[in-house]
């Protein structure tokens, strides 16, 4: 004889298959919840919070794929808006938000920033010979954004970042006691330590003063351990040897180039 109707029934492993339901109202929805009294909530679409996922649910959280309530990482509506406004010098952690090929990327300001970046100047006069390249000693630092400036040892600009980097230096020279006639004059950026650009002045057809002023400037591909230095190599036809370039016109600065 067949059954029509099995009016209660044991599953030994918990488990009902669709198979196992033959109409919608097969299952009361008071069985869903372990409290009864929140039938009610399920037949108007609300679920009760801890029927759903393990952890914490609050306005702040979303229900991930595991069944688990997760804090969002990164930014949310409210951060974006551009509500708020920067009222100081970004860091160079900060971060602005663009698009990568149509993906929304965190950026960190530092990369789009004109650093590392360098000045330096000398504190006193420094002798210079005769005819032959002398390396600057600029001691005292103006701007030294990332620490890659040596003012104490070698004088030297090591970026650390690798990059095209705008590199300029000045000096300016007075011939020495009993020179009459300055000749020349040589401004040079070194790199690696060789001669990489360099600014010349010639005075030898010039009676009108014994002082000149030099200023080298060149964009230089540097890797994050190259280097660079300023040197001056003075020309008095040889009458003395103790020829002084000027504090208040000598310097030695550069910044890397941002976008390129």
């Amino acid at each position: 004889m067949a059954l029509s109707k099995i009016t209660n029934l044991s599953i030994t492993d918990d488990t009902i298959e669709n198979a196992d339901i033959k109409s919608s109202a097969a299952i009361a929805l008071s069985k869903l919840a372990t409290d009864p009294s929140n039938a009610s909530n399920l037949a108007s679409g609300t679920v009760p919070t801890a029927r759903l996922g393990s952890g914490t649910a609050s306005s702040s959280t979303f229900l991930r794929g595991d069944n688990s309530w997760q804090t969002p990482s990164g930014f949310d509506v409210s951060s974006i808006t551009g509500q708020t406004a920067l009222t100081s010098q970004p860091d160079a952690t900060d971060e602005i938000v663009l698009s990568d090929a149509g993906t929304l990327k965190r950026l960190d300001i530092k990369h789009i920033q004109n650093t590392p970046a360098f000045a330096a100047t000398v504190s006193s006069a420094t002798s210079v010979g005769d005819n032959s390249y002398t390396k600057i000693e600029l001691d005292t630092e103006v701007l030294d954004s990332d620490g890659t400036y040596d003012n104490s040892t070698n004088y030297r600009f090591t970026p650390a970042v690798a990059g095209k980097y705008f590199i300029y230096g000045m000096v300016a020279i007075g011939a020495g006691s009993g020179v009459s006639n300055a000749q020349q004059m040589f401004v040079a950026i070194y790199k690696n330590g060789s001669l990489y650009q360099q600014a010349v002045h010639d005075g030898r057809n010039n009676a009108y003063g014994d002082t000149f002023g030099g200023s080298p400037h060149a964009i230089v591909d540097l890797d994050a351990d190259d280097y660079v230095e300023l040197f001056v190599k003075f020309n008095d036809g040889g009458g003395s040897s103790s020829n002084n370039y000027y504090t208040e016109s000598t310097t030695f600065g550069g910044f890397r180039i941002a976008g390129v």
